[in-house]
């Protein structure tokens, strides 16, 4: 198309000059000069341009996996062009467009251009280089200009829940899987201490003779009865993840857990990670939709780079655990020394159960380790990693 205009000028200015020399007409020459200039003056008034527009980036800080988001690319001083504007913004692996249109709308002298993302995967994602195009008013040249724009992007893990799984889970203790029962931060029976006010909290909990001495609200903190203590360890040893893509082993781990730890904190139960560094939040037990952020961030960094594997690390661990704790195991494969490992947790009076991810439908399992383990008085779930997609899709 572009070549064709430009023929077409060409041409017009050509035939004119040759007019102008048959008829010796000077406004003829000039007419064919200026026709002959309009692509230059065209394409000079985009670089022109070119030098005064700026990119900037609006998107949010984290979402969902699978769930669509915009990229909103703010054009500062696009009008200056003359001409079409646009951007294509180079997203990395796992996160594509929902479509291949993209929406445009003016705002004054700036365009905000806008595309739907949807993440396929979890993960800290970095959205690098924008290529900013513009085209000169006849819409004969196309010049474009790299912008260095980051972005960072957290992808959260979607929450799938595999039927049955929460009522195998060791039960007692106040670890109920009751979804239904809405449970109160901090207004609980049992007398845990005393925090500073916090926009709606009940005001008959102030603690006023502590307000009084430090000048500030202060409410009594209660805990929930019996709480239970959950421990989530996923397998994540160098090697050991199966599959590739969102639906590995380490994967689809991820993805159980961010449901397990969602329905265990709405039923007051305080959860924490295994394996995770020192002085990580999510490391911590901790109850609330607060501490559900932080564990649905860390499980959104994991990845299968650990020295060790789980059992080592929840022996290391084992002194922080009391005797109302569970913990919940989501490996890729069966070993003696985890089932050896898992032995020693019961001998501390701490209840286990172990759930495998199977990369392959009607995968073999190993019964003398599964023996081990269930003797242990560990339970124990296998699903594949099909039924997680499956149920994932479903929802």
């Amino acid at each position: 198309m572009n070549l064709i205009k430009l023929t077409a000028i060409s041409a017009s200015a050509l035939f004119l000059f040759t007019v102008a020399i048959l008829l010796r007409a000077t406004e003829l020459y000039l007419m064919s000069a200026a026709i002959a200039s309009l692509p230059v003056l065209s394409a000079v008034i985009v670089l022109i341009a070119k030098r005064g527009i700026k990119c900037a980036q609006i998107m949010p800080a984290s979402t969902h996996e699978g769930t669509a988001f915009s990229i909103d690319t703010t054009i500062t001083g696009a009008k200056r062009a003359l001409g079409p504007v646009w951007a294509d913004v180079t997203l990395p692996k796992w996160l594509e467009p929902c479509c291949n249109t993209r929406s445009i709308r003016w705002s004054g002298a700036s365009a905000i251009q806008s595309i739907k993302v949807i993440p396929k995967k979890r993960g800290l994602y970095k959205i690098g280089s924008t290529v900013l195009h513009l085209s000169d008013p006849l819409g004969l040249f196309l010049f474009s200009r790299k912008h260095t724009i980051e972005s960072r992007l957290v992808v959260l893990p979607r929450a799938v829940r595999i039927p049955g799984l929460q009522a195998t889970l060791p039960a007692g203790g106040g670890w109920d899987y009751d979804m239904d029962g809405a449970s109160v931060y901090g207004g609980g029976t049992e007398f845990h201490g005393v925090r500073e006010y916090q926009h709606g909290d009940d005001l008959k909990r102030i603690h006023w003779r502590s307000a009084a001495h430090y000048g500030k609200l202060n409410v009594i903190e209660y805990e929930q009865a019996g709480r239970g203590h959950l421990v989530i360890a996923i397998e994540r040893k160098k090697g050991t993840e199966a599959g590739k893509g969102p639906w590995s082993t380490l994967e689809c781990s991820i993805k159980i857990a961010a449901a397990i730890a969602k329905d265990s904190l709405k039923a007051g139960a305080s959860v924490r990670l295994s394996g995770l560094p020192d002085g990580s939040a999510a490391s911590l037990y901790g109850s609330g939709p607060d501490h559900l952020g932080q564990i649905l961030y860390s499980l959104a960094s994991l990845e299968a780079d650990a020295e060790e594997s789980i059992g080592p690390t929840l022996l290391r661990e084992l002194g922080g655990m009391s005797k109302e704790a569970a913990v919940i195991c989501l490996v890729p494969e069966l070993t003696d020394d985890l089932a050896g490992h898992l032995a020693i947790l019961a001998e501390r009076g701490v209840r286990s159960h172990v759930v495998l991810l199977l990369s392959e439908r009607g995968a073999a399992l190993p019964s003398s380790i599964t023996d081990r383990i269930t003797s242990a008085g560990a339970l124990f779930t296998p699903v594949e990693c099909s039924r997680v997609k499956e149920l994932a899709h479903a929802t």
